[in-house]
């Protein structure tokens, strides 16, 4: 991203003196005047000593750019460019809502001339870098006035080189912008901010043809549609739209890729969420059991259900005496059941008496 200094103008103007020598491509036989080709633009923009570093592709079919760069109040702007052979560049103030005489309120650059229409880009004589340098240093140095940054990477970016650079008046070079998912709110933001190509004041096409001409181009549709067809204005919001098709596509056939691990994250989330269903419930059922038994116990009912267990204990060794004596049963056999439960009787008495006497 390169950053104003008082000599930035200067060093603008060396710098397209400096550069490569271009030279325009005529056109075998017409009488216009010669052009320059597609690559020569993109090189004059892409491969630019100062451009470059601050300058990365964003948008498929190598027709979209942007540009970070620094005004002198220290306010960072992204200029994002589309650039097609078959059209005139289009350049947008990316990511912000500003007010500036050249930007309009959807942040396309209307007021620089050679890009308001065809014929006007090409009796510029311009390279896309020199326009590129041209509508910069214009934003420089007559910076945009900034109401709303509504890309989140440019915001961090604007407030990290901000904080960095507040007290720095020196040209500097930086990276541009790492890509970072952008927010579900900023993505709502953008939706309203729809950048459209501007509707062109002039129609080079029609000066050549006579009163009669225009009405049969009016009268007959399929004429009409193919003469809209050629229009410079008309090929660039096709290739708009063919444009953001065929990145929607995209990123329809990746998500697509993924459908298998998807599935299989659902399936092992739902088995998971069904094996956190059951613990809560085991966990819940122990959780009602340790409150049972920690949960203070009443006297009164301690001392009813010993009472009971006491002459359960007695009416069992009873039990097993009247039996004995039925039917004359081993003695030995006899003897340790019946002490058993009737040592355990008197155990019971004994805690009762106890229980009792702390009343």
């Amino acid at each position: 991203m390169f950053q104003w200094n008082s000599n930035q103008s200067a060093a603008t103007t060396n710098r397209m003196r400096n550069s490569r020598i271009v030279t325009a491509q005529s056109i075998q036989g017409t009488i216009r005047p010669p052009e320059y080709t597609h690559a020569q633009h993109l090189d004059s923009y892409l491969e630019d000593a100062t451009l470059k570093p601050s300058t990365r592709v964003v948008g498929p079919g190598n027709e979209t750019f942007q540009t970070v760069f620094q005004s002198v109040n220290g306010d960072t702007f992204l200029l994002r460019v589309h650039f097609n052979e078959s059209r005139v560049p289009q350049m947008i103030l990316h990511g912000v809502e500003a007010t500036h005489p050249w930007v309009d309120r959807q942040g396309l650059i209307v007021g620089f001339p050679p890009l308001q229409s065809a014929t006007a880009w090409r009796e510029s004589r311009l390279l896309l870098g020199q326009a590129v340098h041209h509508v910069i240093q214009e934003l420089q140095m007559h910076p945009p006035v900034l109401h709303r940054i509504t890309d989140p990477a440019l915001e961090r970016q604007h407030n990290r080189v901000r904080s960095s650079t507040s007290s720095s008046t020196t040209t500097t070079t930086t990276q541009p912008m790492e890509d970072e998912p952008p927010t579900y709110s900023s993505l709502l933001r953008e939706t309203t901010r729809v950048e459209m190509p501007s509707v062109p004041t002039e129609f080079p096409e029609l000066e050549q043809l006579d009163r009669e001409q225009l009405d049969a181009l009016l009268s007959d549709e399929l004429d009409f549609q193919a003469f809209c067809n050629k229009l410079d204005s008309v090929k660039t919001l096709v290739t708009m739209v063919t444009s953001v098709v065929e990145e929607n596509a995209k990123l329809a056939q990746q998500n697509w890729e993924h459908k298998s691990e998807l599935q299989n994250l659902h399936e092992r989330a739902t088995e998971l969420q069904q094996q956190l269903r059951d613990k809560v419930a085991t966990f819940r059922t122990l959780e009602q059991q340790q409150d049972h038994l920690c949960h203070p116990v009443d006297p009164k009912k301690v001392i009813k259900d010993l009472s009971k267990a006491k002459k359960e204990a007695f009416d069992q060794s009873e039990h097993f005496a009247d039996n004995w004596i039925d039917q004359q049963g081993d003695v030995d056999d006899f003897l340790a059941k019946f002490l058993e439960v009737r040592q355990l009787h008197h155990v019971r008495a004994a805690k009762l008496e106890l229980l009792e006497g702390t009343r």
